[in-house]
């Protein structure tokens, strides 16, 4: 259970804390990612993207009810648990309702945000082989 200072401190999260988090969430799934495949695009985006169920699962945005309300608040993706969950299911409360919610909201704007990391992301290989055309047709 929540200790006071913890609920009082999701009560007061603000929009600007949620999109960093989401940033920050992305930014490491991607770096993780890109340690272990700087080359391979394809392979790197499969390992981000299989990471992000545990990362979002396990953050402070789904875990405690004030702050999973504000994720519904923030994000543009709150009705994300009709198009990438399964719909509600078996809820016994409010709190789990909203967790469900936010989790997939916040789920799917860290993916968004993946995805830009990685659509930008030039391996290093591809940019060392244009030079090298560069210079030979110079």
């Amino acid at each position: 259970m929540a200790t006071q200072p913890q609920k009082k401190q999701a009560e007061f999260a603000t929009e600007r804390e949620y999109r960093e988090d989401v940033d920050s969430t992305a930014a490491e799934l991607f770096d993780n990612a890109k340690e272990n495949h700087p080359d391979d695009k394809d392979a790197l985006r499969d390992e981000a993207f299989e990471a992000i169920h545990e990362a979002v699962d396990g953050s402070q945005w789904v875990i405690y009810t004030a702050r999973a309300m504000r994720v519904l608040m923030y994000s543009r993706n709150d009705d994300a648990i009709f198009e990438q969950g399964e719909g509600l299911g078996h809820v016994s409360s409010m709190a789990e309702v909203y967790s469900q919610a936010a989790f997939w909201a916040f789920y799917q704007d860290v993916s968004e945000k993946l995805d830009e990391y990685i659509d930008e992301y030039e391996p290093a290989e591809e940019e060392e082989e244009e030079e090298e055309e560069t210079t030979e047709e110079a």
